[in-house]
């Protein structure tokens, strides 16, 4: 935060304020208002003195004409320097010291300048009709004022304007006597004279769409319009050989692609939920008893029928429970232990599939 001199309140920013040109007009302006009130009150002083002449006299007498000395001044202890020995010793860093602050350099002043004139200049009002505004001219605005070439107002209308062109008066009188404009025109006319008759009908029978097909596994499908679903179907979905199929309700169906009703769904989660259930209580009797559980993810390689796994870092499985999965709902694992290993045999599928095993052991 900046500090301020005692008598004329000049800025005095710290170090870690930079000195900018604001600073410095407003210390120059304090400066100048001291120097002002000074030359005034000089002014006044030599009113009083007897002559100008005397006091020029007295200002020449480099004697010492008062005899003052030394300490009088407070110069008693200031080596005697001349100015140029003076200017010598300044440095760089004397004056940054002295005034508490680094000073701007040029440069640095030169910058801020630029930068404000560009400051300055980037928000300058431009008006966006700035060639129509420069060319009206006081011969223009004249001529403004004494146009004579204008529709009067006149009574019974709003504007004074042409309202009713030739144009629409001929295009009036072309209408013969008794037309009718309210003409219903009739799809199904073919007579072209007719008035009813519609003109550049389009064929309908072009432009409408097929009924999708469905893939295959060797042939891709048609985008069109999705067949009707028969009666019963409601519940249906349809698939992508274009034929709406119901659900699985079965727990043991092995066949790809078909969705589980959510009543079977349901089921299975009971189920599931009801048997990790079993697991954790059991798991939790077992530790009583000082056996150890593990949770341990096993890949069964695509068309495999059979896997053994051996756990290295167990010493005796003592049981090994399938956590259901939609993997272990499609493998049926049936697992049977041999000391610290295990032998899983299971359906084959197309794919590698993963199981989850929960093991205790000792």
């Amino acid at each position: 935060m900046s500090i301020y001199t005692n008598f004329l309140k000049l800025r005095k920013p710290d170090e870690t304020e930079k000195y900018t040109v604001n600073h410095f007009n407003a210390n120059a302006d304090l400066i100048d208002s001291a120097l002002a009130r000074m030359e005034q009150k000089n002014v006044s002083q030599d009113n009083l003195l007897a002559s100008k002449a005397s006091l020029a006299e007295h200002i020449n007498n480099h004697s010492n004409p008062h005899n003052i000395s030394k300490s009088q001044i407070g110069l008693d202890h200031v080596e005697n320097k001349s100015s140029s020995d003076i200017r010598n010793e300044i440095t760089e860093s004397n004056v940054t010291t002295a005034l508490g602050y680094t000073p701007c350099t040029p440069n640095e002043v030169d910058n801020k300048l630029a930068s404000l004139k560009t400051e300055i200049n980037s928000k300058q009002h431009t008006h966006n009709n700035k060639t129509v505004l420069d060319g009206i001219t006081s011969a223009l605005i004249t001529a403004w004022n004494t146009v004579t070439n204008k529709v009067d107002k006149v009574a019974g209308k709003g504007l004074s304007s042409n309202d009713y062109t030739t144009e629409e008066k001929n295009k009036l009188n072309r209408i013969e006597p008794g037309a009718n404009v309210n003409v219903q025109a009739d799809w199904n006319v073919s007579d072209t004279t007719s008035d009813a008759y519609i003109k550049n009908k389009p064929n309908l029978a072009a432009y409408s769409p097929s009924v999708m097909t469905g893939a295959t596994a060797n042939a891709a499908g048609t985008s069109g319009i999705v067949p009707a679903p028969a009666k019963g179907k409601h519940r249906a979905y349809l698939r992508g050989d274009g034929t709406w199929q119901a659900t699985s309700t079965s727990l043991t169906a092995t066949t790809p692609g078909v969705p589980l009703d959510h009543t079977a769904a349901k089921t299975l989660k009971d189920q599931i939920d009801a048997q990790n259930s079993n697991l954790s209580e059991l798991v939790g009797r077992l530790t009583s008893i000082s056996y150890k559980c593990k949770d341990a993810t096993i890949t069964v390689q695509a068309n495999a029928n059979m896997s053994y796994v051996i756990l290295e870092d167990i010493k005796k499985i003592i049981s090994a429970t399938v956590l259901y999965t939609e993997s272990a709902y499609y493998l049926k694992p049936v697992i049977t232990i041999n000391g610290n290993a295990i032998n899983i045999l299971c359906s084959p599928y197309a794919t590698a599939q993963t199981i989850n095993i929960r093991f205790i052991y000792m």
